[in-house]
């Protein structure tokens, strides 16, 4: 959801390709997150570089001294696990601004204050 109103309000943040076979310009916010479905998937996707505890979303556009934003999505009373959380410190100790929600109007704000755009 939040990266479908991202895409649709901000045009400006997608990459436009002049490639013919990229038929859809590709955002800026990226959706990290595939969950697998068994332990054999989830050992086939670590071997394809997918890191436990990474947040879900990411926009690759740095902003006031970070790199990048990094934002866990929760739902309901949900709080990072501690593996989220370790990925989350070592992430803000390299230079990346990263915060979590269970909002997801205050994802929104997060991004837009990000920006530097009013929400």
């Amino acid at each position: 959801v939040i990266y479908k109103w991202f895409y649709n309000s901000y045009p400006e943040f997608r990459v436009k390709s002049k490639s013919k076979k990229v038929k859809q310009p590709r955002c800026l916010l990226v959706h990290n997150f595939l969950n697998p479905r068994s332990v054999q998937e989830g050992a086939k996707l670590a071997g394809c570089g997918l890191t436990k505890g990474v947040p879900d979303l990411t926009l690759l556009l740095p902003r006031g001294g970070y790199g990048a934003l990094f934002i866990e999505l929760k739902i309901d009373d949900e709080k990072p696990k501690d593996y989220q959380i370790e990925v989350m410190d070592f992430l803000e100790s390299v230079g990346y601004k990263v915060t979590w929600t269970n909002n997801e109007e205050e994802a929104k704000k997060i991004i837009l204050d990000y920006l530097g755009l009013k929400s």
